[in-house]
């Protein structure tokens, strides 16, 4: 298997990281390597990354400021972070009024991580962009301006490069939850 594969990808995606040499054959199944590889550069007083970590319950503005896709759609962070804000306080609110009863039964990060993650979709689809999650420790998510046909074949070799560390990686969609009656 042509390991290289999915970093070549990335570097035609992202055209500042053909500069970085892609990483030795011994550490391209590591998805450590993978994210040390795509994590942030400073590039004068921000920081720039491919690959976001999201911690739902930890969400600020900072970690949108650090995509690098943003910052290159000259994405406005001061509309955007509101808009999460405004969506996710009720449900921290809920929770709370009823943690006691509620939490064993209820996932405050996944519900919280979703709205996030709508969020995101909705803002990358209005720029032609499509939205990966990668499943692992906690959740990644990464933009890119791709084919969906050309994204599944990158997810389809992700996975496997990566199966020691059983990881997943989907293009984002939106929940529907609506049904015919």
């Amino acid at each position: 298997m042509n390991d290289k594969k999915i970093y070549q990808w990335l570097q035609a995606w992202y055209p500042e990281l053909q500069t970085r040499k892609i990483p030795k054959a011994k550490n391209r199944r590591s998805f450590e390597q993978f994210k040390l590889w795509l994590l942030a550069e400073k590039e004068g007083i921000s920081e720039r990354s491919f690959l976001l970590a999201l911690d739902p319950l930890k969400f600020t503005e900072k970690d949108l400021a650090c995509s690098a896709v943003l910052q290159n759609l000259n994405i406005d962070f001061n509309q955007i972070y509101p808009q999460i804000t405004e969506q996710t306080q009720p449900v921290f609110a809920h929770y709370e009024s009823l943690k006691n009863a509620v939490s064993k039964c209820y996932n405050l990060q996944e519900q919280v991580a979703e709205i996030i993650l709508d969020e995101l979709y909705g803002l990358l689809k209005q720029h032609q962009h499509k939205l990966l999650l990668i499943c692992a420790e906690q959740y990644y998510w990464m933009a890119v301006h791709q084919d969906v046909e050309k994204m599944h074949k990158f997810c389809k070799k992700f996975e496997k490069q990566f199966k020691d560390e059983e990881l997943k990686i989907e293009i984002y969609a939106l929940q529907d939850c609506s049904q015919s009656i």
